[in-house]
């Protein structure tokens, strides 16, 4: 039996590799469609929205204010000691870390982070077990690699952009700090698509 095509695989900050997935034209929000502000932090990429794992937390250092911006918890982040993330949750929770904890996940939709952060009502601070998740720019990055071309029975189809629209190109999902193209095929199984992310999320869809 020949490869099963399409094929996701490969990352980079922000990038989801996907081929011929339907793009959806709105954001289902209550009825309506929301638009979510994402406004540039100085020095920070904005990652996404984050589940927490099931047990503990995504990252390791809180803070809470009543007046919580998305500057103020970058702030807090690089205050003491530079950290590689930095995310808001329930509106007024700032939290810091180098990495993610494990069981960390994408939420399936970018709307779920819903909470106006109450210092700046323009602004998203997460919800509840949910981070709005920003990545520090001046850490390095891992290695730059190339994409396997072929991962089990799955062909490499290139690198796309993910969250269009706040949504995600695939539905379901996992995280590891051990992930490999490997595990994320194993992940997938029979699923007509498999995509990674980030370096420790994939993906996958029929």
């Amino acid at each position: 039996m020949g490869p099963k095509a399409p094929f996701l695989c490969q990352l980079g900050t922000a990038v989801l590799l996907a081929l011929q997935v339907q793009r959806v034209a709105s954001i289902p929000f209550n009825g309506q469609a929301r638009q979510v502000s994402r406004p540039a932090i100085s020095g920070y990429t904005y990652e996404g929205c984050y589940v927490e794992p099931n047990n503990g937390r995504a990252l390791e250092v809180v803070k809470a204010d009543d007046l919580m911006t998305l500057e103020m918890c970058a702030e807090i982040c690089s205050t003491s000691a530079k950290k590689t993330y930095f995310g808001v949750e329930y509106g007024k929770e700032c939290w810091c870390g180098s990495a993610l904890a494990p069981g960390t996940t994408i939420a399936a939709d970018d709307s779920e982070c819903s909470f106006t952060c109450p210092g700046n009502s323009v602004e998203t601070c997460g919800a509840g077990f949910r981070l709005s998740l920003y990545k520090n720019d001046d850490i390095a990055a891992g290695p730059v690699v190339s994409a396997k071309s072929t991962v089990g029975n799955y062909v490499h189809q290139g690198c796309y952009s993910d969250l269009v629209q706040g949504q995600r190109a695939l539905s379901r999902t996992s995280a590891g700090d051990a992930m490999t193209p490997e595990s994320c095929a194993a992940f997938c199984g029979s699923d007509t698509y498999m995509a990674l992310e980030y370096g420790s999320s994939d993906f996958c869809a029929s």
